[in-house]
């Protein structure tokens, strides 16, 4: 599943150009994001060229914005989704005060002159070029200009609900995780790393192990509370059990999700993991005595059985 990415679209060497690019900031890579995917993959095939996909770093977002952002992907967990998908090429273009600057028809140019795309997909709502003037149609217009073409996809609704990024991170907030799956297309995932000083404690009160790990990137905010999870170690090991997540704190020194399994955690601290998270078990109860904690840890750990299953 190799895969390039590209940053300096000015001095792109030939065999990168006449591709069919798909366009846009796939922030969760959702079910929508995915359609565009799958059919940039189909009409590459049948151009005989490589598919593609157009996408901007900083998140334009977070370029505008005077506070922090938080998204549901981070760069490194895109590149890895294209590249399940059968994405070959990826142009990371660098959103700076130059790119904001831009006319949409400057970005257009850019995209048929010197990337000569054959075909570009994109989104029903896709804006770009300063303030926004460009959108879908002004994309496809521009398109039959220098005689390429443009595909653009509808909206996509799951049982009733706009799949959009925004939806996603609405439904986290609330804990509804399951329901954010639906529209993800997988289980929410978070990279994190076991915090060192509180890896593999033992407890003989509940026979379970307790790992501490800390949310590596500011995330989108998930409700507090107790969640069936998954952990994914270097290796491929998985491990299922119940995480603790204690809220959206981005902060290194300080874990903000304990992960409580009956297995041992085969990995030493400030190993790199991945957390996908499943079912709500039950919104975060602040005060529980010990024995109250301990006896709802128990039953969460039930709760979690079912991901046994899916890590042997």
């Amino acid at each position: 599943m190799s895969i390039t990415i590209l940053s300096d679209l000015q001095n792109i060497m030939d065999k990168y150009r006449h591709g069919v690019v798909a366009i846009g900031n796939f922030d969760g890579v959702h079910i929508a994001h995915q359609k565009l995917l799958y059919d940039a993959v189909q009409l590459a095939q049948q151009y005989n060229t490589f598919p593609s996909v157009l996408t901007f770093t900083p998140h334009p977002k977070d370029f505008f914005s005077k506070s922090s952002q938080h998204f549901l992907t981070t760069f490194e967990d895109k590149i890895e989704l294209f590249a399940s998908m059968g994405i070959k090429v990826v142009y990371n273009v660098t959103f700076d005060e130059a790119l904001a600057k831009m006319s949409a028809a400057e970005f257009c140019k850019l995209l048929f002159t010197q990337l000569k795309v054959r075909h570009i997909l994109c989104g029903y709502n896709f804006h770009f070029g300063h303030g926004r003037k460009g959108d879908a149609n002004f994309l496809r217009d521009s398109a039959s200009i220098y005689s390429a073409n443009c595909s653009v996809n509808d909206r996509i609704m799951a049982k009733g609900k706009l799949v959009s990024s925004s939806n996603i991170k609405l439904l986290l907030q609330q804990g509804c995780t399951c329901r954010a799956a639906e529209l993800l297309g997988r289980p929410h995932s978070m990279q994190g790393v076991l915090l060192q000083g509180y890896n593999n404690e033992y407890c003989s009160k509940d026979e379970l192990y307790h790992t501490a790990i800390n949310i590596k990137y500011s995330y989108a905010p998930i409700l507090p509370g107790n969640y069936c999870v998954k952990v994914i170690l270097g290796g491929g090991h998985i491990l299922g059990g119940v995480a603790e997540i204690k809220g959206h704190v981005y902060d290194m020194k300080n874990y903000n999700l304990i992960f409580h399994t009956t297995e041992r955690v085969a990995a030493t601290a400030n190993a790199n993991c991945s957390v996908q998270v499943y079912d709500l078990l039950h919104p975060a109860q602040f005060n529980l005595s010990e024995s109250e904690r301990q006896w709802q840890l128990e039953n969460d750990i039930k709760g979690a059985a079912y991901l046994k299953n899916f890590t042997e």
